[in-house]
């Protein structure tokens, strides 16, 4: 009978409320609009009207910001992710296209084609910084620059120079270019490994990769790709390099430990090319069909086709930082309790599942008693509750925990995993069986 009352499991629907995920910012040339790109439905959720010729993207790295290059308007819009709006727009060069930002998000660099320089931003003034007074042509480097990279210890700049078929290499402490490195014709997309100690350069007019040690500004190898690569992303650990072949509609993979390339076919012209941070998604901006192709990373496998705007580039790491799940909340908290307790574990972020341990050990996302948000599991005894809330594509939340010390007659463990929608009072239909049972084992005692 005890096992019974245990074993009683109450199934209804789940619920929890919307949170935003991550995003693709795709820009589209001729609408003059960014789209952004829902990670879980594959749909544009917004679309935002930028200057003219938008081309560049970059993104805070706590995702509150996006930053779009207007090519033809010659200035940079910044855009509020919590209200899709643009909030200032920034004057820099003639024609720029490549933007990148530095890891703790206080400066943009954006590669201004037209007049051979580096504009350099503080992202808290939305000017260029006081030491470095010189206006929005920005710093000089190669002939036709068009893409940027920032090392991850943001200690060094690259900036691909496609009127030289060179990288020039900034530090920005002391902002001068200290360095060139030859590469092949017509570089475009650039690129960082996480350890900072190789770059990838796409050249658009070589149909191939060039790989440099950062640490001797040196060639390694090169790399035979599709016609006309433009735009290039990095794996989040670094085994894979994508490239968008704009000449023959193709994304080329490059697995880095061996250079060997396996080519995927996407739309018509893909320009820009981005991985999401957790992995397992690539996207691919198709100039010519007016698309962007989804990519499941674990198999190059296309999922998913979305229209977007008239003419999309999106170059340079257009996708959003991963979100952290929402840390899940115990109900009731941890405290001490005279009767078994029923604790519904919720989380806020729509579509996650929950695991959870009673045995000291730390939960993770494929650690621990697997239920849904909203759900409840009965403690019968003094038990110290973990819990941790996770998702595909996101980051999992932080630990949850309770000690719930219960003094009952009678001992016990385990319980019921499922329980009543989030929201609801877990006492309606689980405490009255509870306390059937805990009017049943003091009888029983007292026999």
């Amino acid at each position: 009978m005890l096992s019974r009352f245990r074993c009683f499991c109450l199934l209804i629907l789940l619920g929890c409320s919307a949170q935003a995920s991550q995003t693709a910012y795709i820009t589209n040339f001729t609408s003059n609009t960014v789209s952004a790109i829902s990670y879980d439905t594959n749909t544009v959720k917004a679309t935002v009207t930028v200057g003219e010729g938008p081309s560049g993207v970059a993104v805070q790295p706590d995702g509150t910001r996006v930053y779009v290059t207007n090519r033809t308007s010659a200035s940079v819009s910044v855009i509020d992710v919590a209200s899709y709006t643009v909030i200032a727009t920034i004057p820099v060069g003639t024609n720029p296209l490549g933007i990148a930002i530095s890891l703790d998000g206080t400066r943009l660099y954006v590669a201004n084609e037209g007049s051979n320089g580096l504009s350099v931003i503080d992202t808290a003034t939305f000017r260029p910084p006081v030491n470095l007074p010189v206006g929005v042509t920005g710093l000089p480097v190669g002939p036709a620059p068009r893409g940027v990279a920032v090392r991850p210890d943001g200690a060094l700049v690259y900036v691909t120079n496609s009127g030289s078929n060179s990288v020039s290499v900034i530090d920005p402490s002391i902002n001068l270019e200290i360095a060139t490195i030859a590469v092949g014709a017509g570089p475009e997309g650039i690129t960082v490994s996480p350890d900072g100690s190789r770059l990838y350069v796409a050249n658009s007019g070589g149909n191939s990769v060039s790989v440099i040690d950062t640490a001797s500004n040196k060639v390694l190898s090169v790399i035979p790709v599709g016609a006309k690569p433009k735009g290039i992303a990095m794996y989040p650990n670094g085994a894979y390099v994508y490239v968008a072949n704009e000449g023959s509609n193709t994304v080329s993979v490059i697995a880095t430990a061996n250079n060997k390339v396996a080519t995927v076919n996407v739309g018509v012209s893909p320009q820009g090319v981005a991985v999401n941070p957790a992995g397992s998604r690539v996207y691919a901006a198709n100039n010519g069909s007016n698309t962007v192709s989804v990519i499941d990373a674990s198999t190059n496998a296309l999922i998913a086709t979305v229209p977007v705007g008239l003419g999309p580039v999106a170059f340079g790491q257009f996708i959003g930082p991963i979100l952290p799940v929402a840390t899940p909340t115990l109900t009731p908290p941890g405290g001490e309790f005279s009767v078994p307790q029923a604790v519904t574990i919720s989380t806020a972020t729509e579509g996650a599942s929950i695991r959870y341990t009673t045995d000291g050990s730390t939960p993770s996302g494929s650690q621990g008693n697997l239920i849904g948000s909203g759900q409840f599991v009965t403690l019968y005894s003094t038990t110290n509750l973990q819990a941790i809330a996770f998702k595909e594509g996101w980051a999992d939340s932080g630990v949850a925990q309770g000690k719930y010390t219960i003094s009952t007659d009678g001992g016990g463990g385990g319980g019921c995993t499922l329980g009543p929608r989030a929201g609801v009072d877990p006492t309606l239909p689980g405490l009255f069986l509870l306390s059937l049972l805990y009017l049943w084992r003091r009888r029983r005692a007292a026999r």
